[in-house]
C-alpha cells in the first residue's frame, strides 16, 4: 500500500508514492494554481466553468460508483466485468472525459506481450482494469504474458517502459486508481492513487477534485 504523506498532503484518500508528484505541486493544481490549467486544457466547453464542471463530474461519478458498489457486494456476478465494463470504462468516458477509450485486448512492444486491456489518448494512455477483489501489486496470470505471471500495476509500468508513445498511464480495481509514467526503476514504483472508496463513501469532494484535475484525458493526453 502506498505510504500516505498525511502530513504534507491536505487529502486523506490521495498518497504519494516514489516521489511521482511533489505535494506542493498537488496542492496548486487541487487549487487551480498550476500551469495548464484553464477550461480548454481540460476541454471545457466555452462559456462553461470548470469549477462547476467538476462539480457535474462529481454527481456522475457518484452515481457510477453507487451501482458499482451495490453489484459488487453481490456473489452471483463476474467481478472483472463488474469493475472493467460496469464501473471503470464509463467511469473514464464519462467522467475523465476518455471518450476515445477502447478495448484493445493486448499490445506488442519488441515482441514483448503486454495485455493491457484498454487504450485511450490516440493510443498514448494504456489502462489496465482489474477487478475489485484483485490487489493492483498482487499478480495474475490474467496480466501476464504467458511466462510469468504479473501484478496489474507492473503491466501497466512494463508497457509504458516499453513504448516510445506512452507517457501517463492509468491502473485501477475500481478501489484504488493509480496515475503513473515511464518508470525505469521497477523496484521504486512511483504513481499517485487514489483510495476511491473513501472518496465516494466518505463524500471527499475535494480529493475526488485534486485526483480528476490529474487524471482527466485532458491532463494525461494533451
Amino acid at each position: 500500500m502506498a505510504r500516505r504523506s498525511t502530513h504534507e498532503l491536505a487529502f486523506s484518500a490521495l498518497a504519494i508514492e516514489g516521489g511521482l508528484l511533489a505535494p506542493d505541486f498537488l496542492n496548486k493544481v487541487a487549487h487551480l494554481e498550476a500551469a495548464e490549467q484553464s477550461e480548454a486544457d481540460y476541454d471545457i466547453p466555452r462559456g462553461l466553468k470548470l469549477r462547476d464542471e467538476i462539480g457535474r463530474y462529481w454527481k456522475i461519478a457518484q452515481n457510477l460508483w453507487q451501482d458499482f458498489d451495490a453489484k459488487r457486494k453481490r456473489s452471483d456476478v463476474d467481478m472483472h466485468v463488474v469493475t472493467a465494463r460496469d464501473f471503470l470504462e464509463p467511469f473514464c468516458r464519462q467522467v475523465l472525459g476518455f471518450a476515445d477509450l477502447r478495448p484493445v485486448g493486448q499490445v506488442v512492444l519488441d515482441e514483448r506481450v503486454f495485455p493491457i486491456g484498454y487504450s485511450a489518448g490516440d493510443g498514448r494512455v494504456p489502462l489496465v482494469f482489474a477487478a475489485c477483489d484483485q490487489g493492483l501489486d498482487k499478480p495474475g496470470k490474467r496480466y501476464g504474458d504467458g511466462a510469468r505471471s504479473r501484478s496489474p500495476f507492473l503491466l501497466a509500468q512494463e508497457c509504458l517502459n516499453a513504448s516510445e508513445l506512452m507517457l501517463w498511464g492509468i491502473a485501477s480495481n475500481g478501489l484504488k486508481f493509480r496515475i503513473l509514467r515511464e518508470n525505469t526503476s521497477l523496484t521504486r514504483p512511483a504513481y499517485l492513487e487514489g483510495d476511491l472508496e473513501a472518496i465516494f463513501t466518505e463524500g471527499l469532494y475535494p480529493d475526488f477534485t485534486a485526483l480528476w484535475l490529474l487524471a482527466q484525458a485532458g491532463a494525461l493526453s494533451p
